[in-house]
């Protein structure tokens, strides 16, 4: 999370660095020279700004579809147990509130039903049937009720206070409406039919980094191979969300000091929009013109030259964020 809010504060030095440092992005807006043909090369000029997978829900409770969606697509790629999850720390902060005691009773029994569906259902690179994927999507709900509450801290709005004393895990599972099932239902089959013909290469989930722990714990989404992967679950895709996405992804990537990740690409996927965007990580190293010429032309420059360039921009990178204000985590 604090790798967001640094580049949502203008007068951030990690902000500034990653504008600074990848001009092509900027160069991307509306009014600026050759703004068309920086879209063009790196494939932005493309992305369809309306949902073709319309929300069915309102819009208050569209981002606890796609959170439970973030749960629900790492299932494809790898499977994880309940209690290593945000969820699990969302709810022992329960613990501590009075509204909040019947859902952190319920908590290790759901988490303990949530492993054993999964060692049932072993939804790792396939399909589920309808039934069973929306067992799974109810569930990733629920990890999603228990995480915002870490997340924003106890309050009042959460579903889990309205459990009472005698509260089973059925009661916890019931508070889930169907509309949001069948929104992460249907999200969660695209998401299999638009990326599972990269199910074969190696996943890495929530991948974390050398520079993390310097500025807040930043963890990604997941990694395919080389490919570094951002999940935005957006009614509408804006010129800006991209442009907010793209630094972030920069900025995990930089934060990898020693390449021990490899990542070489950056990849957005847009659910509603049923979209993938991918770019190399080198469009945004090089000099501005030189890598609109060599991502119009299909060309790739020397593999040492990238490597070069990243260990610098790496080394300016650290050099930033050691200097930042401890921010807590």
């Amino acid at each position: 999370m604090a790798l967001t809010h640094e580049l949502d504060d203008r007068e951030s030095p990690v902000r500034r660095y990653l504008l600074s440092r990848c001009p092509i992005i900027e160069g991307t807006k509306r009014g600026i020279p050759f703004a068309a043909e920086r879209q063009e090369a790196l494939g932005l000029g493309v992305v369809p700004k309306e949902a073709c997978i319309k929300p069915l829900v309102a819009s208050p409770i569209r981002g606890v579809v796609g959170t439970a969606l973030d749960y629900r697509v790492r299932y494809y790629l790898g499977m994880y147990a309940a209690a290593s999850t945000i969820a699990a720390e969302g709810a022992q902060l329960l613990a501590q509130e009075p509204l909040g005691t019947s859902a952190a009773r319920l908590a290790g029994s759901f988490f303990a039903l949530h492993d054993r569906l999964l060692k049932r259902i072993a939804p790792v690179r396939r399909r589920l049937a309808q039934a069973d994927e929306d067992r799974l999507a109810r569930h990733c709900i629920v990890l999603t009720y228990y995480e915002q509450i870490f997340r924003a801290g106890p309050f009042i709005g959460s579903p889990l206070y309205t459990l009472g004393t005698k509260a089973s895990v059925d009661d916890l599972t019931a508070l889930v409406p169907e509309e949001c099932i069948a929104d992460v239902r249907q999200l969660s089959w695209a998401f299999e039919e638009d990326v599972r013909h990269y199910f074969d290469l190696a996943a890495t989930l929530n991948p974390t980094f050398d520079g993390s722990y310097a500025i807040g714990g930043a963890d990604a989404d997941f990694m395919l191979g080389s490919t570094l992967w951002e999940l935005k679950t957006l009614a509408s895709a804006r010129p800006m969300d991209l442009r907010n996405t793209l630094y972030q992804l920069l900025g995990y990537a930089l934060l990898d000091y020693s390449d021990t990740l490899g990542i070489r690409e950056l990849a957005i996927y847009l659910p509603r929009q049923r979209h993938i965007w991918r770019a190399p990580i080198w469009a945004f190293l090089l000099p501005d013109d030189e890598a609109r010429r060599l991502l119009s032309a299909g060309r790739e420059p020397d593999a040492r030259r990238v490597n070069g360039l990243l260990r610098g921009a790496r080394k300016e990178f650290s050099e930033i964020v050691e200097l930042l204000p401890d921010r807590g985590m």
